[in-house]
């Protein structure tokens, strides 16, 4: 396997913990303890996005791998590997930065579990995000790994189905 494998392995999350994170998310214990840690962290890391140019969807891979730290106990081993935090600037002459926090499980389920505007206020249900920054996100389509922008549900958290 080599050096080469051994890191390109540690970014990525096996199959066994893709299923059993899935199942996870079924649980409404789990999606509160991942709620708490996430709103923590998008409010704090709202109010320290810096103007700059940029594109207008981005993985912020220091703060992903904060984030990941951060939820460490809560999704263990390879599972926190699924997440990342996303920046997006809106479409609209203001072009304010947003934070989310992106799910990407598979090829097949790729999706934002939360979005926070500058202002401070938590998206959590797809209905309420406004068009200056859904249009921003595109269905993805083909086999490949999903783009930071590319989703494969209009979904957020609270608009899952509780089992």
């Amino acid at each position: 396997m080599g050096i080469f494998g051994y890191l390109q392995d540690k970014k990525s999350i096996s199959v066994i913990s893709k299923t059993i994170l899935d199942e996870r998310f079924k649980k409404n214990t789990f999606k509160e303890e991942l709620t708490q840690a996430s709103e923590m962290f998008l409010f704090y890391h709202a109010r320290q996005i810096t103007p700059e140019d940029r594109e207008n969807v981005i993985v912020h891979q220091p703060w992903t791998e904060k984030y990941r730290r951060l939820i460490g106990t809560i999704a263990v081993n390879d599972e926190v590997n699924a997440f990342d935090v996303i920046l997006i600037q809106e479409n609209s002459s203001l072009k304010k930065t947003w934070i989310g926090i992106k799910l990407n499980l598979s090829q097949q389920k790729a999706h934002f579990l939360y979005i926070v505007d500058p202002e401070g206020v938590l998206y959590a249900s797809w209905e309420y995000l406004p068009e200056s920054i859904t249009s921003q996100l595109k269905m993805k389509s083909g086999e490949k790994k999903a783009e930071p922008w590319e989703i494969t549900e209009e979904t957020l958290l609270k608009d899952w189905n509780s089992n």
